[in-house]
């Protein structure tokens, strides 16, 4: 059904029906709790903005997005602070400083008043992030319950949408075997599905109540992403699903050995059959040596880098530097590079954006290491979804833009992950201690 089919006033009644209806299986999967249903409704808000709803309520959305933020870190505050929660001293601070460096770079922006406006964005999701951290503590129940408050809203409005919207087809008219769903963008589902797939198999496998929704939920996200087409997306799930089969068994390397099993027997079916010609039209094989346009907007970024190597162009100035200085692209279109990686180098300069790569990359080997180590299954799953979203960073320009429908799940499973550890070292200096 086309979106301008659809009645405002139907989709209130919907969604006000919906809400009824999700706050009953909320409190029945995941158990009520203010501070995480709150996370919940933001998750949810913040993915309804790539979605077909879009179209007709957008001010509504753009606008409420930040109050649902916010009100969900004021809910996890409050309540962390009457249960005494704790989050360590060094998991706040290097947030702290890097969000004070990104307020910085308002001094030699080429647009100082956006500076300030999405470094404010990013302190608006650094405090949603960091009150729920404070709130779930190192509780595995309380994690475990906090994934289910992210997971939850992403499958179900999914489905609400569905329902109402069908999906896209127009990719397959112009000859792409691709389909969003019904998002607008077949790249922002295969995104999110990636990010959260990890975490939708640990619950089915784990989570206790609610393993059938958590089975549709894990399924949801792997035919998105094969549905979607996203090269990036699929290049992510397998890394990371890959990473949760080698720690899980008991011989990790029976899966690195499958792999050239596999790559084998494609070769014959990409040989034997029509399955070539298949494959190429799925991948849209034709664009590969561009990277549908990417290669041009890295080519530019990094000529831009090297204009302002050390400290940037300021923070959140990103998408306005291809204008800005006149670049003409003969195949890529939009305004971002594409990468987080060069985004963000664009952005705050080499002498600040190395620092937090290798932050990320520290915390991720400590993952990988702790999840072989102890195969506990949450740190394994959590640390996938870090390897998946490290791996969407290298197509797409989107973990430090707050407002996007995967920075909040990604940064707080990506803090819990941290909480893990943490705890998963106190129990071994514990048992050393004995």
């Amino acid at each position: 059904m086309d979106e301008s089919e659809v009645p405002g006033a139907v989709v209130a009644i919907g969604f006000l029906f919906l809400g009824v209806v999700y706050l009953r299986l909320f409190n029945r999967y995941v158990g009520w709790s203010a501070p995480l249903f709150g996370l919940s409704v933001a998750v949810g808000w913040l993915f309804l903005l790539p979605s077909r709803l879009f179209l007709d309520f957008s001010g509504v959305l753009e606008a409420g997005r930040w109050v649902v933020m916010i009100l969900a870190a004021v809910m996890s505050f409050i309540a962390a602070a009457r249960l005494g929660s704790g989050i360590g001293v060094r998991l706040a601070l290097i947030p702290l400083l890097i969000l004070s460096f990104l307020f910085a770079t308002a001094l030699w922006s080429v647009a100082p008043s956006l500076t300030l406006e999405r470094a404010g964005a990013v302190m608006v999701l650094a405090a949603a992030v960091m009150s729920t951290l404070w709130y779930v503590g190192d509780s595995l129940p309380d994690m475990e319950r906090a994934m289910k408050a992210i997971v939850m809203p992403v499958i179900v409005l999914f489905w609400a949408l569905a329902l109402v919207y069908g999906f896209d087809m127009s990719f397959y008219e112009k000859g792409l075997w691709r389909t969003p769903g019904p998002m607008l963008n077949p790249n922002s589902i295969a995104t999110i599905s990636a990010l959260l797939a990890p975490i939708a198999h640990y619950l089915w496998r784990e989570g206790g109540r609610g393993r059938r929704l958590w089975s549709i939920a894990l399924f949801t996200f792997l035919g998105m992403i094969v549905l979607s087409g996203s090269r990036t997306g699929l290049l992510a799930v397998i890394a990371a699903m890959g990473f949760v089969m080698a720690a899980r068994t008991r011989s990790p390397s029976a899966v690195v050995l499958l792999l050239p099993c596999l790559g084998f027997v494609g070769y014959v079916l990409w040989e034997m059959t029509g399955f070539q010609e298949a494959l190429e039209t799925y991948l849209r094989v034709e664009f590969l040596s561009t990277g549908s346009g990417r290669l041009e907007a890295w080519a530019a970024g990094i000529q831009l880098l090297g204009d302002r190597i050390w400290f940037g162009y300021g923070f959140g100035t990103e998408d306005l530097l291809f204008a800005l200085f006149n670049f003409v692209f003969e195949i890529h279109q939009g305004e971002y590079v594409h990468n987080s990686y060069l985004g963000l180098a664009l952005q705050i300069g080499i002498v600040a954006a190395p620092l937090v790569f290798l932050w990320m990359l520290a915390i991720s080997v400590k993952g990988l290491r702790a999840g072989l180590a102890y195969r506990d299954r949450i740190t394994i799953a959590l640390e996938a979804t870090v390897i998946s979203g490290l791996t969407l960073a290298l197509g797409e320009s989107w973990f430090y833009s707050a407002g996007n429908a995967y920075s909040l799940p990604f940064w707080l499973l990506f803090g819990i992950l941290v909480q893990r550890m943490r705890s998963l070292r106190s129990f071994a200096q514990l048992d050393g201690a004995r």
